[in-house]
């Protein structure tokens, strides 16, 4: 895998709109195979711990009511689960949504068997994505989707794989990797116009679409302690280094380390110091 190490971070979807994605330095673990069905990636917990008052993954609520993720503290972070009910003609997963109040506060109209997620900020309105199936130790999701755990498994869902050169997510979403680093999937874009190349960022999807938020030594003048933004870049354009525009001796290195690249992410690199 790429010696370059990713920044720490966790999902956050407030009004900051940052969330957490692949961590390096934190401690990952992967509770199942690495299949796009079976995958799950655990990220760094937020500060004390999760308030779990239900699970998602059991789906232990009473009936007419479903479990959430939410932000306890009145945060912009999702910290702690809580049962809320289900309205009637609920959205199922795929289709348009809105969320009540913050996009954390863990009130939508999506059916029991998804939440509202890639909320806009300004409006509220986003698409209901599916909490993984299964259990903790062998999580499900449909095809060409991976089971990401994020924030001490208060947010489990669904994420779609997507091509990080290409941004193919929906509406405010980046694709950005997982705590594997093995895989790309579709993330809350939380930059807000911000997050431009050299930027400090303090959790992983605070840079803009195409960039990530890479460990401070890799990136030239970046005086973070936790990470600051650079550019995702294609290995078999021509001009592969010239896509990387701070400068400063970055250069554009292989994501994966030979031989083990994916097919789909075999071009795929990143901007860094060599190391």
């Amino acid at each position: 895998m790429l010696a370059l190490t990713l920044a720490c971070g966790r999902e956050h979807g407030g009004d900051a709109g940052v969330e957490g994605s692949a961590s390096a330095g934190a401690t990952m673990v992967t509770a199942a195979g690495d299949s796009a069905d079976t995958a799950v990636d655990f990220i760094l917990q937020p500060d004390g711990g999760p308030v779990l008052e239900c699970d998602t993954f059991a789906r232990d609520c009473p009936a007419g009511s479903k479990c959430m993720p939410w932000a306890a503290d009145g945060g912009d972070s999702w910290n702690a689960t809580h049962c809320v009910m289900v309205p009637e003609g609920a959205a199922a997963p795929g289709e348009p949504c809105t969320v009540e109040g913050s996009p954390v506060s863990g009130i939508d109209d999506c059916d029991e068997t998804s939440m509202c997620y890639f909320v806009g900020t300004s409006d509220g309105l986003g698409i209901c994505v599916p909490f993984c199936g299964g259990t903790l130790e062998v999580p499900t999701c449909a095809a060409a989707t991976v089971c990401s755990a994020a924030n001490g498994g208060v947010l489990n869902i669904c994420r779609s794989l997507c091509d990080p050169l290409v941004q193919d997510c929906p509406l405010t979403a980046s694709c950005l990797p997982t705590a594997s680093r093995d895989q790309f999937v579709c993330v809350l874009d939380g930059s807000d116009g911000g997050g431009k190349a050299g930027a400090a960022c303090e959790f992983a999807n605070a840079c803009a679409p195409g960039l990530f938020c890479a460990a401070p030594a890799t990136v030239p003048g970046c005086d973070s302690s936790v990470g600051c933004c650079s550019h995702l870049c294609d290995l078999t354009a021509p001009d592969a280094d010239e896509q990387c525009t701070i400068g400063g001796g970055q250069e554009c290195v292989p994501w994966f380390d030979p031989g083990t690249a994916p097919a789909a992410y075999a071009n795929v690199g990143a901007c860094a110091l060599p190391q």
